[in-house]
């Protein structure tokens, strides 16, 4: 039996593929609808992580949980396959220790990610604090310079949502395009406890400006699904 739920656009679905090794196997998907638009403009969505994560990476807190008919809980503990394809994702994920007599679980997904593109875009000043629009969303963007080896270094952008309760949040943008243009590439690092940053290159001390596009937008939930554990 495959549990769904439908919130802000996106529809997460989850089942059980069985038990391997004393561990039981939730496969979950995530599909953007296609009529969804946001911000009254066109979109092509496509998901980025379940939860507050990139491509799966949860940590600390942010580990799903199941929670079992007989009031048992128990956080993930490793992930396996994961695969993207148009506007769907995939990803399975594994619980240690169900009870035998556990019939069926509760998993309740606080965050999705999704990246939305589009052709809007925005400019930020490079170095400097700039309040942005972008997806319907309002943020601070703060750009640092961080020194290269030789000449080339990068410029460090961090993002704060204006309000951190909305229901949807700026959380980064994958394409920059720094003025003058750069070489390509880019880098992008996500810890506990902190909000991705991402650094894109730049001659140092002679980019102006980076145009922001294709932001990295948090849904917030939860999604509830309740998913047969049943062999039978």
């Amino acid at each position: 039996m495959i549990a769904r739920d439908s919130k802000l656009g996106i529809t997460l679905a989850a089942r059980s593929l069985g038990t391997v090794a004393d561990a039981t196997i939730i496969e979950l998907r995530a599909l953007c609808d296609r009529e969804f638009n946001s911000a009254s403009q066109q979109t092509d969505r496509r998901v980025r992580g379940i939860g507050q994560s990139v491509l799966g990476h949860r940590f600390g807190p942010n580990r799903l949980v199941l929670r079992d008919d007989r009031g048992h809980e128990y956080v993930e503990e490793g992930r396996g396959a994961i695969s993207e394809s148009g506007d769907s994702y995939r990803e399975t994920l594994s619980f240690l220790g169900l009870r035998p007599s556990a019939r069926s679980g509760v998993i309740e997904v606080g965050h999705v990610w999704v990246v939305e593109v589009s052709d809007e875009v925005v400019t930020v000043a490079v170095p400097g604090e700039t309040n942005i629009h972008i997806a319907g969303c309002e943020a601070r963007v703060t750009v640092t310079r961080v020194a290269g080896v030789y000449a080339s270094g990068s410029a460090r952008l961090e993002f704060e949502p204006r309000d951190p309760d909305a229901d949807r949040q700026l959380v980064y943008v994958e394409l920059i395009d720094p003025d003058p243009p750069a070489r390509p590439g880019g880098r992008l690092s996500h810890e506990f406890g902190r909000r991705p940053i991402v650094e894109a290159p730049e001659l140092t001390h002679v980019t102006h400006e980076l145009r922001l596009r294709h932001p990295v937008i948090q849904l917030h939930g939860p999604w509830r699904l309740e998913i047969s554990l049943s062999t039978n």
